[in-house]
This record gives structure tokens, sequence and C-alpha cells, in this order.
């Protein structure tokens, strides 16, 4: 049963893989504010495509959850992008050491992640109004 279930999770992370480019070009155009002139935001962006977007593409859920509407500290998100730590029982994420997403790099992914929670929660309250 196990056997299934990671080849099950494999096939999804292989297809992810080889089809980011359907969801990453709607990464471009939600983050085409004025905050993604920031370089800080454009790394971020860019470490995102190649690091975060096969199991969370666009920040939703994946192979990996929703990472969008989560509502953490940036020091909880940098913990979890180097620790392998289970998150609340739904399995584990790779470990992305030093030598994988440097220190700079790190704070600019999470820069990125909180811009794109930021226009994530301004969405839904268009929504709302609607």
């Amino acid at each position: 049963m196990k056997t299934k279930l990671y080849i099950i999770a494999g096939i999804f992370v292989l297809g992810s893989m080889f089809l980011p480019g359907c969801s990453s070009r709607r990464i471009e155009k939600d983050m085409a504010t004025s905050e993604s002139e920031d370089p800080v935001i454009k790394q971020g962006r860019l470490v995102f495509k190649a690091k975060c977007q096969p199991c969370h593409p666009n920040g939703e859920a994946g192979v990996g959850p929703e990472i969008n509407t989560i509502k953490v500290p940036k020091a909880f998100l940098k913990a979890r992008v180097r620790s392998r730590a289970f998150l609340l029982w739904t399995g584990r994420m790779p470990q992305f050491d030093k030598h994988e997403i440097s220190p700079k790099e790190l704070k600019s992914l999470v820069t990125f992640i909180k811009v794109m929670q930021r226009n994530e929660r301004s969405k839904e309250k268009t929504k709302k109004q609607s």
C-alpha cells in the first residue's frame, strides 16, 4: 500500500516538474504590481519558481499544501524552508540547505511569499465586496 502511495506521489511530483510553465505565467501576471519592480521581490519570484513552484503551484495546493493563505511570521517561514519537520501532520517538505537556497535568497523568497499572501488577501476582500 505504501509503495503505491509513493508511486502516485512521485507521478504528481514529476508531472508538476514538467508542467511548471503553465502556472508560472499566472505568477508573473499576479505579481505585475509596482512591488514586483523591487529587486528583492524579483529574486524571490525566481527562487519560488525554481524551488517551490513544483509542489506549491502559484502558492496554491498541489503536492504540498496551500501557502497563499497561511498566516505565519517570516521567521516561521524561514525555519520551515530549512527544516524537514512535519507540519501539522500534512507530510514532509524537502529541506533546503544554505547551498541550495542562500540566506539572501531565503530572505527574498520569504518577502515574495508575504507579497503573494497580501495579494491573495486583497483578492478575497474584492470578491467579498462584489
